[in-house]
């Protein structure tokens, strides 16, 4: 179809001109002698046109249609590799945030494995989201008010929910009382994306990069890990919810709360396969293995993983890796004393 100004939409995407014609009118005698001058000038003008549309295109461009801004290189500006395999994924237009939950009291040991998953996120350099994405605590009517000041004072924002009931159980450890209130973030559509961690992660590598894993933009808006110390099984088809990225929706909060038919020993976890099965309606997608493990030992520190879920508090941990974590939890106290000795030096100093 015609572009504005008489051009077709295929001359405008290019920027390439509509083509020219010339033409010439006399004498028989005029034609003759002129025919050879109009052959030369032809000639002449399509060497000018070349040069021109040669040096137009060798030009690095840029075009909406194109993912390349003004900085990109010739050479990948002319490779029609990156335009045919590189996918392209909405702007999210409300915020992505790391999330975890802790409601439990009665162990204390969460409370300070949040803290320092707040800290490993929001200030260590080495770990840090340099993006500034928030770190969100999930809390409940359960969670204690001064834990909830800390994490807040802390950099924490704090979003609390009632407790998730309703749904089967079985005789568990306390511990696992409150956790189908992970379900909740299903209903904050206030995100764009979520990425849920529990809270007995020691976060070793950034986690900024996986944001862009293409597993976080299945079309089921789930994505996990296979529970086992491997991380990704080819073959298997059950996921921990321990580490998962998710795509608030309500529709799939309120499909969430009817799911029946599972063993509820490890309650919201088999929920979630089950109604998350890679044969059903919303099959989940496989994160790359690479950001996280359970059970870990200190190799996978060696092997570069980026988190390592595991309680290592308790005696089985590796011992290598149980010391890391009390080295982290000093790091993290001597920051945060240390930031409040500055501010209690800048506060007096407007006195």
């Amino acid at each position: 179809m015609p572009g504005r100004y008489g051009t077709t939409d295929s001359d405008l995407e290019y920027g390439v001109p509509a083509p020219i014609t010339f033409s010439h009118v006399g004498s028989p005698a005029s034609q003759k002698r002129s025919s050879r001058t109009s052959t030369w000038s032809r000639l002449a003008m399509i060497a000018v046109i070349t040069t021109f549309s040669l040096c137009f295109f060798l030009q690095p461009q840029h075009h909406p249609s194109l993912p390349f801004s003004s900085s990109t290189t010739r050479q990948r500006l002319l490779s029609p590799a990156v335009v045919t395999t590189q996918r392209h994924h909405p702007m999210p237009t409300l915020p992505e945030v790391y999330m975890t939950l802790l409601s439990s009291p009665d162990t204390p040991e969460y409370y300070l494995s949040t803290r320092l998953l707040l800290y490993s996120l929001k200030h260590d350099p080495l770990t840090r989201d340099d993006t500034k994405r928030s770190f969100v605590v999930h809390v409940t009517p359960r969670t204690p008010h001064a834990w909830i000041e800390t994490l807040r004072s802390e950099g924490a924002f704090i979003i609390s929910t009632p407790l998730v009931k309703g749904l089967p159980t079985s005789p568990t450890e306390a511990r696992y009382e409150d956790v189908y209130t992970k379900l909740a973030m299903w209903n904050m559509t206030q995100f764009s994306r979520i990425l849920f961690l529990d809270a007995d992660h020691l976060v070793v590598k950034s986690l900024e990069g996986i944001w862009g894993d293409e597993a976080g933009w299945e079309e089921s808006g789930f994505a996990a890990l296979g529970a086992s110390s491997s991380g990704y099984l080819e073959k298997a088809d059950y996921f921990s919810a321990g580490f998962m990225m998710l795509r608030p929706n309500e529709t799939t909060y309120e499909e969430l709360l009817e799911v029946r038919g599972f063993n509820p020993i490890w309650r919201e976890q088999n929920l979630l396969n089950k109604y998350y099965h890679s044969n059903g309606h919303q099959p989940w997608a496989r994160l790359d293995s690479k950001w996280q493990r359970i059970q870990p030992t200190y190799q996978h520190v060696m092997d570069g993983i980026h988190a390592l879920h595991e309680k290592v508090w308790k005696d089985r941990v590796d011992p290598e890796l149980r010391k890391l974590w009390y080295e982290k939890v000093v790091e993290m106290e001597t920051f945060y004393t240390r930031r409040a000795g500055e501010h209690s030096d800048s506060h007096k100093a407007l006195l």
